[in-house]
This record gives structure tokens, sequence and C-alpha cells, in this order.
């Protein structure tokens, strides 16, 4: 039994660990995020500025960075306090949270950058090479 509660306590530890992996760079974001939107708010005064909306697109790519991993940190962290029974329709939901953080950033850019937007239009429908003949951008 005295094994038992060893390798109990080691995996426990060994999940914190990796969910640390998870919490640190999420915890990061989250301080540079809030300091982006410090700087979203002093640039306000200008609506129309170029930098003003990139600042306010990299906010909203780093808001939804930490919203889809939030709830893989606390899976992780949820078994390093004592709870193991996670259902598994949790794990799947924290996967697809993580997986929608892969296509946000292509979405974000479309709403957001009208050049973004027509070359990706050019990409799914025709080649990249007529949008670079239509823009006459060299390869």
């Amino acid at each position: 039994i005295n094994a038992e509660y060893g390798v109990t306590y080691y995996l426990r530890i060994m999940r914190l660990v990796s969910g640390l992996y998870l919490a640190l760079p999420t915890l990061i974001t989250i301080i540079a995020n809030i300091l982006i939107l410090l700087l979203v708010f002093s640039v306000s005064s200008l609506p129309n500025s170029s930098n003003s909306k990139a600042v306010r697109t990299i906010s909203i790519i780093c808001w939804i960075f930490v919203a889809s991993y939030i709830p893989t940190v606390i899976i992780f962290a949820l078994p390093a306090v004592g709870i193991s029974d996670i259902p598994q329709w949790v794990n799947c939901a924290s996967m697809y949270a993580v997986s929608f953080n892969l296509i946000a950033n292509p979405l974000i850019y479309s709403f957001t950058n009208k050049r973004f937007a027509v070359f990706a239009k050019h990409f799914f429908t025709r080649s990249v090479a007529d949008y670079r003949k239509e823009h006459n951008m060299n390869s």
C-alpha cells in the first residue's frame, strides 16, 4: 500500500508539472494581454489609426488563446488537488477548445485585414500565382 501511495503521489506531481507547462504561458499571455488592452485604450483616441487596429487584432487573438487553453489548464490542475474523476466529455471539450485556437487566427485576420481576406479567398478558390499576378507581387 505504501508503494501505491508513492506512485499516486508521483503521478500527481508529474501532472502538476505538466499543468505548469500550460498554466505559465497562459498566465504570461493574460498579463501581456492586459498590457495590450491598456495600450488599446491609450491609442483609442485615434479611432482610424492603423496601430490601434493592429493592437485590437492582437488583443482579440490573445484573448482567444487564453479562452481556448483555460479548460485544458483546469483539467491538468484537477488531479493535483485530488479530483481525478473527470468525465470523458470534459476532456473532449477541452481538446475542441484547443483545436479552435488553431483556426481562430486566420478567421480573425480575415475579418480585420482586407488584404489577408482577399488572399485567403484566392488561396481557397484560385491559385496563389493568380493572386500575385493581380496584385503585382514578386515571388
